[in-house]
């Protein structure tokens, strides 16, 4: 499950985005998941870095992942893992700009 702080953060900001692009409500969440309102609205507003395993468990559900999905870890690579857990800090803005170097790294190696 989510070993690390920053497994849990991840969680915690995948969650965030999840829920702001489907524009839910944390009531409409709970209703359809059985969380408690509250834990939402703190993992929402980030009082709370994690949750318990059931309520990650029917969150990551919820939005059609495994918990380790939203916590975008990877079993057999913790590098991998790492960076994930980093870009899910990022601002919207920071990640495009990080996407794009990503991109242009990518490119470059493609034409060599």
């Amino acid at each position: 499950m989510l070993k690390k702080a920053s497994d849990r953060t991840a969680f915690r900001e995948r969650f965030i985005r999840e829920v702001e692009a489907a524009g839910l409500t944390s009531a409409e969440i709970s209703k359809a998941t059985g969380v408690p309102k509250p834990l939402i609205d703190k993992l929402r507003q980030r009082r709370a870095e994690a949750t318990n395993v059931d309520a990650a468990i029917r969150l990551a559900r919820f939005f059609g992942m495994t918990v380790e999905e939203m916590a975008g870890t990877t079993a057999g690579n913790p590098e991998i893992s790492e960076i994930l857990a980093l870009i899910l800090r990022l601002s919207p803005e920071e990640r495009a700009l990080v996407l794009a170097q990503l991109e242009g790294v990518a490119a470059r190696r493609r034409s060599r």
